[in-house]
């Protein structure tokens, strides 16, 4: 099996791939979810937000609600009630310097 591992980059590298070139790909998934649930999301109403801590390596986004409002699913007939701020969590990458892989490469009893 062959594994691949996101090495540390920059900060400002990983700001300007999560915040700019997957920004437009997550607000497309209110498209998508509007189109095959028959929903009514209103990209208008959400803010894309991105962290990264260096320490763990973990870079996360999140949707970010901009004013209280609610959503309707039609198939299935949901209604899904969001707050100002609210935070909805979209995912998370991990990222690993060189030490980190072999130490994991290790643990699994593998050799690099």
């Amino acid at each position: 099996m062959l594994k691949g591992l996101d090495l540390k980059k920059d900060e400002e590298f990983l700001h300007h791939a999560y915040r700019n070139t997957c920004r437009e790909w997550y607000f497309y998934l209110f498209d998508k979810i509007n189109r095959d649930l028959k929903a009514d999301f209103d990209k208008n109403l959400f803010d894309y937000y991105t962290e990264y801590l260096p320490k763990t390596g973990e870079y996360r986004w999140f949707f970010i609600s901009k004013a209280t409002h609610i959503v309707n699913l039609f198939e299935p007939s949901v209604k899904i009630k969001f707050k100002k701020g609210e935070k909805i969590f979209i995912g998370r990458s991990f990222k690993f310097d060189e030490k980190e892989v072999v130490k994991m490469a290790n643990s699994a009893g593998l050799i690099l």
